[in-house]
């Protein structure tokens, strides 16, 4: 049961198409329920909003999602008011996997090489976020989808491949130096003539055929069966039945069957092909499992529009996450851009890699006026290019952070350094801030409890589009 009536039950229908198979999360502005789409048949998420004031930010979301095309981000197919009981529905893939929170909850830190393929994914989604012109505001662990998806790769393997090997070139050079000039004339003679040879055929690099002989004394023709065997290096084991035929030189005979080869190879009706096999390289498609990557809840994105002078900057949300949040986001009447997706992408990633959430914007800026650290310490398997980035990114001020991510993920990886900052001193508080590091001050309970009542706006609508998240 909701605090707003009660919530839709195993094989109810919804609009007459969406079959609920059970609730996959809940919070305070609605829950999350995985169906079936009965004309389709897939399987989906459908988010339900229970409250009435906030329909405009949830259609806004849906409408932001349905303009966007990418494989790391969730596909919203439809946003729908349901007439029955008031309440708001967003249809959208349903992803079957978990979060990257609760990867790190069961498993513990990961390292290096296991984290670094989940945000090699999530970078892309965000770039092309941010080439549309939308800031996230709202990365974090929970907002990471890990789930499994079989790929087709291709893997290069040994093999044999059965080639025909064409005839080798013959010319009459080679020929006359394989018998003597009478020889050699006579069988041009016999080639010439065009009567003398007959039933031509080539078996592989055989050649064969018959060739009648001069006519005798008393009139009569022979006919004389021949073969030679072609190498590249010229005729080489040859066969003729006339007197004439010594093996170690070509007769007459012989000579014409091969200048017939030379000049008229068409002649030869062809029996079969030489094959042989040669090792090759061969591509072999294999279904293998890997890690897919997908970035959810766009409930506080924001559009970023050209900045207009008649009016003050502002953002239309405030909300914040603590620990991923920068320092930027907690304060109202300041811009906020892409380059606050890069503090909370690395701070996910100091999550990620030591098991520990970050010290909210706040408590760093507190800490570091104190000269202490305000991060964990760095694991002992993470490269120092890669800490050297996220700590780069972290900084307090926007300006002293990576121009975008581009430029972050190639310091990740070593192709550029993260530039020191002059003055790395965090920015001046702004009232919200002087009242919340009172309240520290004041008790470390109450600041708590202040903290937990303003991010709920952020940590509610934390339900989109996933398969397992529990609350």
């Amino acid at each position: 049961m909701s605090p707003h009536g009660p919530l839709l039950g195993p094989n109810d229908l919804l609009k007459g198409r969406y079959r609920i198979h059970g609730i996959c999360g809940s919070g305070g502005f609605g829950a999350v329920y995985r169906a079936t789409d009965v004309l389709t048949r897939h399987t989906v998420a459908i988010k339900e909003n229970h409250q009435y004031r906030t329909f405009t930010r949830f259609e806004r979301e849906a409408k932001l999602l349905m303009g966007l095309s990418h494989p790391n981000l969730p596909k919203v197919h439809e946003v729908f008011i349901d007439p029955s009981s008031g309440r708001a529905y967003m249809v959208m893939d349903f992803i079957d996997g978990i979060t990257l929170q609760e990867l790190v909850k069961r498993k513990g830190s990961l390292t290096w090489q296991e984290a670094q393929p989940i945000f090699a994914q999530v970078i892309n989604p965000l770039t092309y976020l941010h080439q549309q012109k939308i800031v996230h505001r709202d990365v974090k662990p929970s907002n990471i989808i890990v789930t499994k998806r079989m790929e087709t790769v291709y893997m290069e393997v040994d093999d044999w491949e059965e080639v025909t090997v064409p005839p080798p070139k013959l010319v009459e050079n080679v020929i006359s130096d394989k018998t003597d000039q009478e020889r050699f004339g006579r069988g041009m003679n016999y080639w010439r003539d065009g009567r003398h040879l007959e039933n031509l055929q080539r078996n592989g690099w055989t050649l064969s055929g018959a060739c009648w002989g001069s006519t005798d004394a008393v009139g009569r023709r022979r006919l004389y069966q021949l073969e030679v065997t072609l190498t590249n290096h010229g005729p080489g084991e040859r066969r003729c039945q006339c007197y004439d035929f010594r093996g170690r030189r070509l007769c007459k005979h012989l000579v014409a069957l091969l200048l017939a080869w030379v000049h008229e190879p068409s002649l030869f009706t062809v029996i079969s092909e030489k094959k042989e096999k040669r090792p090759v390289k061969r591509r072999v498609p294999q279904q293998v499992e890997r890690q897919h990557a997908v970035l959810v809840d766009f409930g506080v994105a924001k559009v970023l529009e050209a900045v207009d002078p008649n009016r003050p900057r502002a953002s239309s949300i405030v909300a914040w996450t603590d620990g991923y949040s920068p320092p930027e986001q907690y304060q109202s009447g300041v811009e906020v851009d892409a380059r606050a997706d890069q503090y909370a992408l690395a701070a996910t990633m100091v999550f990620a890699l030591t098991g520990q959430t970050p010290d909210d914007a706040l408590t760093r800026m507190e800490k570091f006026r104190n000269g202490q650290t305000t991060l964990p310490p760095k694991p002992a398997d993470v490269p120092d290019a890669v800490w050297q980035a996220v700590e780069a990114a972290m900084r307090f001020q926007p300006e002293h952070r990576f121009e975008n991510l581009e430029e972050f993920w190639e310091a990740v990886q070593g192709r550029r350094k993260a530039q020191p900052t002059t003055t790395p001193t965090p920015p001046k508080a702004s009232a919200l801030i002087k009242v919340m590091t009172k309240l520290a001050a004041a008790g470390q309970a109450i600041a708590n409890m202040f903290r937990s009542s303003l991010t709920r706006i952020s940590e509610v609508t934390n339900y989109g589009g996933i398969g397992r998240k529990t609350y």
